[in-house]
């Protein structure tokens, strides 16, 4: 017998197949879209936090707050946060001090969600000015040395000092253009180092105000405190309720009492015209446009920079680090009394490094933590 097909039948088998192949692509192109549409936010915070942690990072660096990151001992650190101006994305990290000169800024980014985080490290060495020569005085034109005092080009750490490198080979004592426009009077003084008078015919006026990178201009820029010219009677620590009181003008910090709550500030002192100093101590960097005169007992550890002349006379006057004199219109520079001048790479390296701005290592000088 002969069977015939029912075809309502097929087409109803047909159509439910043809329904579950469209239903099938429907939610496979459903699935792919939301996979992008995921793959794609996820990128999205993704960038937000890579954007966000690089700029927290990048933002500590524009903004080098040198004030606070100069005063913190190796290993402590102080934290940031903050959002990007779009509202994007937000950032939290720390500038830890490594050492007197290297710096980690770590900075974490997360997306506006806080559903993607980004971690990067930065290395950062302060920008410090390069010296034309590395001795306990350095000067152009004419310079006599009499009385009683000294010039020493042996590296020394300031007693009491700690966290300092190793001592550097000796310095010349005193470096000049030329040995003529020296004149030793007397046989009181010393002059020592390696060697005690070192020659350099290119040590003028301007070889003398350019500090690699920096000149004396974009130094003295860099005062965190300006004061006027003048006599100043006395220079010295001052606290209050013990902390130190870095906003009082005659407060240079504490050289012989490293441990006290003065002990860790280096300022960067500022004179546009002549100064006299006449008691007192003080660190850091202190840069004279004008002629600077020592009549006293005065201590100073560090880096000082004059564009005019030198001139010290009376007892118990004492530096160490490292002078410069400009001498930008070539006048006696006048060194008597017992004034003692002692090269010291450590107080050199504490007063640059409450100076310079944090600049990124050249050579792997940031890394994606996680």
């Amino acid at each position: 017998m002969k069977q015939v097909l029912n075809e309502r039948g097929v087409a109803l088998a047909l159509s439910v197949f043809a329904l579950v192949i469209i239903a099938m692509l429907v939610v496979g192109s459903l699935f792919m879209s939301v996979q992008e549409h995921r793959a794609g936010l996820s990128s999205l915070r993704a960038g937000q936090a890579f954007a966000a942690a690089e700029a927290g990072g990048q933002i500590q660096l524009a903004e080098w707050n040198q004030d606070v990151y100069s005063r913190l001992a190796a290993g402590d650190s102080v934290t940031f946060d903050g959002w990007l101006i779009d509202g994007s994305g937000w950032y939290r990290g720390s500038v830890r001090r490594l050492n007197d000169m290297l710096y980690l800024v770590r900075s974490e980014g997360f997306s506006r969600d806080s559903a993607n985080r980004r971690h990067l490290g930065t290395l950062v060495r302060i920008q410090v000015p390069e010296l034309q020569m590395r001795a306990s005085v350095v000067l152009q034109g004419p310079v006599q040395v009499r009385g009683a005092a000294g010039l020493d080009g042996t590296d020394q750490i300031p007693t009491g000092w700690t966290s300092c490198d190793a001592t550097e080979p000796a310095t010349p004592g005193l470096g000049v253009t030329s040995t003529a426009d020296v004149t030793e009077q007397g046989n009181r003084h010393t002059i020592g180092g390696d060697p005690p008078i070192q020659e350099d015919p290119t040590l003028n006026a301007t070889t003398l105000s350019d500090f690699g990178a920096m000149t004396f201009d974009d130094l003295f820029a860099t005062a965190t405190k300006i004061l006027p010219p003048g006599q100043y009677d006395r220079i010295f620590p001052v606290m209050s309720g013990g902390e130190c009181v870095t906003a009082d003008p005659v407060n240079w910090g504490d050289p012989l009492n490293p441990t006290m709550p003065c002990g860790d500030y280096f300022p960067v002192i500022g004179v546009s015209g002549n100064l006299v100093l006449k008691t007192g101590q003080g660190q850091g960097m202190l840069m004279v446009d004008g002629n600077l005169s020592i009549e006293g007992r005065m201590e100073f550890y560090g880096l000082i920079i004059v564009s005019g002349t030198l001139t010290t006379s009376g007892t118990g006057s004492k530096f160490n680090g490292s002078v410069i004199v400009i001498n930008e219109n070539n006048l006696l520079t006048d060194i008597a009394g017992d004034a003692s001048f002692s090269y010291s790479s450590c107080a050199l390296e504490k007063a640059f490094a409450a100076i310079g701005k944090g600049a990124p290592m050249r050579e792997r000088g940031w890394v994606q933590l996680y």
